[in-house]
């Protein structure tokens, strides 16, 4: 009886450990997978940021909403007095 005992909580021990490098393996992944994301939206970040100063050609936001709104004054279907 002792020895099923025995028995029964090395499997549980093996059971754990089995369990336990499946964790450890799963987390280095997702800390992988983190790192990517973290280093390609920091990559978006920037692409968005370089393309803000080139459209702005250095006058900043109010250049941008500048011409969108012209852009409704001349734009195909643009209502008559505006």
């Amino acid at each position: 009886m002792t020895s099923e005992i025995m028995e029964g909580h090395k499997k549980n021990v093996n059971i754990f450990r089995k369990s336990l490098r499946m964790l450890e393996e799963e987390q280095a992944l997702l800390e992988r997978v983190v790192e990517t994301l973290s280093k390609e939206i920091e990559d978006k970040e920037e692409h968005i940021n370089k393309l803000k100063r080139s459209y702005t050609h250095g006058h900043g936001v109010s250049g941008i909403m500048d011409e969108y709104r012209s852009g409704f004054n001349d734009a195909v279907g643009a209502r008559p007095g505006r």
